[in-house]
Parts: C-alpha cells; structure tokens; sequence
C-alpha cells in the first residue's frame, strides 16, 4: 500500500543497499499490506548523497525533505548500505521512530587504520564503477569474499543492470556509485556500536547464517541488549531477503516488523 491516509497507519521506509533500486523490496508492499489491524504505507528508497555529502549531511537532509506524520508509526528498514543510512537516521532523530531493522548491516570499523584501509578499498572500486565496461566490474565486485556463500539470486538480476541499459541510464548509475563508495564508505564513518547499544530504540539486526562476518557483528552488538534482537536466518548468505523465495522471506521480515511494534507481546 503507498500513499497517504488519514487514520494511523505504520510507515516503513525500505532503503536498497549499494547497486540497488527502490524495486529490490517490491515484493514487500504486495505480501506485508498491513500488520495487525494498521494498513502499511512503504516507502521503497535508495540511498543517493549529492556531491560532497556525508552521511550526516545526507541523514539531515533526508529527515528536512520527509518531515514525520503525526498519524504514523514509522519504521526503519534497510539492507547494507541502506542499514547504515537506517542507522544515521535513528541516531539523528531517536524519538521519531517506532523500530529499526538492519539487515546484513556493519555498524562500523573500531579503528583508526581499518577505516583508513577502507577509503582506500573504496576509492578503487569508484575508479572501477567509473571506468570498466559495466558487466566487467559487476562480475568482479560479486566475487568478493563477503559474497562468497551467497550466490547473486536470480530475482536480482535486475538489479545488477545485467540487462540492456541506455547509457544515460548507466552513467548516471555509475556516479551515483561513485559517490556512494566515496562519500559513504565504511572507511568515512565511525564506530556507531556503542550509540546504537545506548539508543532507547527497538532494533532488529538480520542476518544469513552463512554470511559469517555479519553474524559474528550482529551478535556482538545485541548480546544481552533488551532492545536489541538479532534473527539468523538459516541457509542463506549475505543476501538473504532475496535468496529465500518473496513469501519467506516477507514471514522473516513480518516478524521482525511486529515485534518493533510491540516487544512485549
């Protein structure tokens, strides 16, 4: 369901991880219409930081153009790097939201020297997304190791552009990346653990049980916080909410939803 009302409703706002599109949680407005009694307004997103943002910058700005509905419950949702623009925005204004959902999310790098190490990872890989033939650096970028147990799946092949794409289309794609692996790198943003473990907010962190990094983070930080849950997600990897089929993986994310909205229940 999109759109407005006039009753309560709840409003969860998806963001799409890097290389991704407002239609990778599409399957979710048709499977998730309403929780309980309360209709769902979905609000499918990507993340794109105008030239010279970082994530502070770019979460004020978001919350200035997408001011609060005093009639709506809103939830955060986010892949990868759609999880960490989730988590700047939690942390940016904590009493607006009703929950937050990180799925195969990093809360950051500890140190000085791994992020240093980061911007540079990152800044290779923008020279590549700006200069290689498109299906070229695709084809490199899904053969790193954090994607090693998960399989591109079939339902986002389109998201990778694997298909025939105009080439204003994909320019523009390319800077959009650009400026994502530059602007919003790991390697750019602090630690947020010990903020996120501090914040009087209802947090699910989902990840494959496979995707072994992730899971090991995602332990971590929820380990005896009572308003943190994490959800492992069996046989699937990093890209688990497309690994499973719409229908489980919409059950996992359903749960998830109705637990933020009421923990105690």
């Amino acid at each position: 369901m999109m759109g407005s009302c006039t009753s309560h409703h709840v409003t969860i706002h998806a963001f799409s991880g890097f290389l991704g599109r407002p239609d990778d949680w599409s399957f979710l407005p048709r499977t998730i219409p309403t929780l309980g009694d309360l209709p769902v307004f979905w609000k499918l997103q990507i993340v794109d930081p105008l030239e010279g943002e970082n994530w502070n910058d770019w979460s004020v700005r978001w919350l200035c153009e997408n001011p609060r509905s005093m009639d709506s419950s809103e939830i955060l949702l986010g892949y990868s790097l759609g999880g960490r623009a989730g988590l700047h925005l939690a942390l940016n204004e904590p009493s607006r939201f009703q929950g937050l959902i990180a799925i195969s999310t990093n809360p950051g790098l500890e140190s000085e020297e791994e992020r240093a190490d980061r911007r540079k990872h990152d800044e290779q890989w923008a020279l590549r997304f700006l200069q290689e033939p498109w299906a070229q650096v695709l084809s490199a970028w899904d053969r790193q190791p954090v994607f090693q147990n998960s399989a591109l799946p079939e339902r986002l092949s389109a998201r990778y552009g694997q298909e025939a794409s105009p080439e204003i289309f994909r320019q523009s794609e390319r800077l959009r990346c650009a400026r994502q692996l530059r602007q919003l790198s790991l390697g750019a943003q602090q630690s947020l653990s010990r903020a996120l473990q501090q914040l009087a907010l209802n947090q699910v962190w989902m990840t494959g049980a496979h995707d072994l990094r992730y899971s090991s983070l995602a332990e971590t930080l929820t380990h005896q916080r009572h308003q943190m849950r994490w959800s492992r997600i069996p046989n699937t990897g990093h890209r688990w909410p497309w690994e499973l089929s719409e229908k489980d993986s919409a059950e996992q994310i359903r749960s998830a939803l109705s637990w933020l909205l009421n923990p105690s229940g």
